[in-house]
């Protein structure tokens, strides 16, 4: 008893030079309460009235020095109460999902990525692609080809999805899962979605591409399925953080929970999001290889000696280089240069 009384006002002098000697209680333990630091509001779960405990703590000696508690109920608003005019800022949720992001991105610090930024010639592809549109009216989709091109090279090179399992195995998978960002439009508003392609090594770009427009309907299955991550979701943000924390180190330790809930190498395609910006992105990622994709520009091209307009496709390859050396890293990224520029998969529209 006296040692928890003693311990509950070494905590109180200590957060109470740190924080302008303000702190809010809340109940949690008969003998010991949980403290937060004050702020104007917290979310809208402590949208209550709640007791504001002001201390006056000696700096030089703050555990003898007895001060004055004044106790004084207060009422938090809620989350994303508007701006007022006396305000020049807002308190928005941090929403759950965000939380969710949070601390899946935080533990990629665990891959040693190599980087490696490239530019591809992709012409011979786009002159298909618009003398296809001009012809029948429909619009290929060069996200979908890439992906093809990507699946092609990765079951040519299977060491780029290989993962670490303990300290002395390794997986190695034969099927090419590719994930990838889904742009689909939810209550008016453009969403990225999560969505991995299965088996894309055995599919054509057809295949690839219509799998992804039905992907990107709000169709009854894909609500279905969206309720049913949402559930899975909430269930995961009841847990305490340590628990999650648990979780998400016995995934990323195993390639077998890797595929099914990440695939086994990731393509995202930033470009779609700034169509125009020439640039480069470089995500963190749980794959032992990842393509992010960024625009497709024209650019002067030197070719026998001509300088001619080709246009080129901003690339960033990442490698986990506790997998892939330099050597299979440069084959993969020079056998996708030689795809890409012959227009892999899109044989069937060239003789049109």
């Amino acid at each position: 008893m006296r040692l928890l009384f003693s311990l509950k006002k070494a905590l109180v002098s200590f957060f109470s030079l740190f924080f302008n000697k303000t702190l809010i209680f809340i109940p949690f333990f008969p003998l010991f309460h949980w403290k937060i630091p004050f702020q104007p509001c917290f979310s809208s779960r402590l949208n209550t009235k709640l007791i504001k405990i002001e201390i006056q703590v000696n700096k030089n000696n703050p555990l003898k020095k007895k001060g004055r508690i004044h106790l004084k109920l207060v009422n938090c608003g809620s989350s994303d109460e508007k701006m007022t005019e006396t305000e020049n800022y807002r308190v928005l949720k941090f929403t759950k999902e965000r939380e969710i992001i949070a601390e899946a991105v935080n533990l990629s610090r665990y891959y040693n990525h190599n980087i490696g930024i490239v530019e591809m010639d992709v012409t011979k592809a786009m002159a298909i692609m618009k003398k296809h549109e001009e012809k029948t009216g429909e619009k290929l989709s060069i996200t979908s080809w890439i992906m093809k091109c990507v699946a092609q090279v990765v079951e040519e090179n299977p060491i780029v999805q290989t993962f670490r399992k303990g300290r002395r195995k390794m997986i190695q998978f034969k099927d090419v899962d590719i994930k990838c960002l889904v742009e689909k439009e939810v209550r008016g508003q453009k969403v990225p979605i999560a969505y991995i392609i299965r088996q894309a090594n055995k599919k054509s770009f057809q295949e690839i591409q219509n799998e992804i427009r039905m992907a990107q309907k709000h169709s009854k299955d894909q609500r279905e399925k969206e309720a049913k991550q949402k559930k899975r979701q909430k269930l995961l943000m009841k847990l305490p953080k340590i628990i999650r924390a648990l979780l998400w180190r016995s995934i990323i330790k195993d390639p077998f929970k890797i595929r099914k809930n990440l695939g086994t190498v990731g393509v995202t395609a930033m470009g779609m999001f700034g169509k125009g910006i020439v640039g480069y992105a470089i995500p963190k990622t749980f794959h032992a290889t990842t393509c992010a994709l960024g625009a497709i520009v024209k650019k002067p091209v030197y070719i026998n000696n001509e300088l001619v307009p080709r246009d080129i496709l901003h690339i960033v390859v990442e490698f986990d280089h506790d997998i892939v050396d330099g050597a299979p890293a440069v084959r993969f990224v020079s056998r996708l240069h030689q795809l890409l520029g012959e227009a892999f998969g899109l044989e069937a529209y060239a003789n049109e």
